[in-house]
């Protein structure tokens, strides 16, 4: 485990050399792929491969960053899947260290917290999810329905309502159980 975690935080290396095949031309390496140029490259040539170098990296760092989170994200499924929640709520942390940007990470992580009684690390994660997704309208109703659970109904209603408006059928029936008297 901490050796894969070690192996997505190491940065790409940049190697530029003087190409083998010519003493003007130019070996540049990323990663393990390298580019030769065995014609003489100018040094404004060099330059702007060396820039674009530094351009490419931090994408494929942030790719490698993603694939890992996809991998975790589902190794938390899979835990879901065989009632281990708090395996799943570790990998789940996990992945969206590596990808802060993972919509359902926060929403299924707020999903686990809200079945383990952690009504406002669950909030916590729904707004996050609903930061980066303002249209999912599964979270409204959950945060909704944990609103209304901690007495806060005015704020549970209008997420239900939401939720309603976005066509989940769930916050349809919670709206109509739980906001008779609610009023905007």
């Amino acid at each position: 485990m901490s050796q894969f975690g070690s192996k997505c935080t190491n940065l790409p290396l940049i190697d530029l050399r003087p190409g083998l095949d010519h003493p003007n031309g130019l070996t540049l390496t990323i990663e393990k792929v390298t580019f030769n140029a065995a014609k003489p490259v100018s040094m404004p040539s060099r330059l702007a491969l060396v820039l674009l170098a530094l351009l490419i990296l931090p994408m494929a760092s942030y790719v490698k960053a993603q694939s890992a989170a996809l991998d975790y994200f589902n190794l938390s499924y899979s835990h879901t899947e065989q009632k281990q929640p708090d395996s799943a709520m570790y990998y789940l942390s996990f992945a969206l260290k590596l990808d802060p940007s993972m919509v359902n990470g926060y929403y299924n992580r707020g999903v686990i917290r809200f079945q383990k009684n952690d009504l406002l690390g669950a909030i916590e994660d729904f707004d996050k999810c609903l930061n980066l997704e303002i249209s999912h309208g599964q979270a409204y109703n959950n945060r909704g329905y944990i609103y209304i659970m901690l007495g806060e109904v005015q704020k549970g209603c209008k997420d239900l309502r939401i939720g309603r408006d976005l066509g989940i059928e769930q916050a349809k029936g919670n709206f109509s159980l739980y906001c008779k008297d609610f009023k905007e």
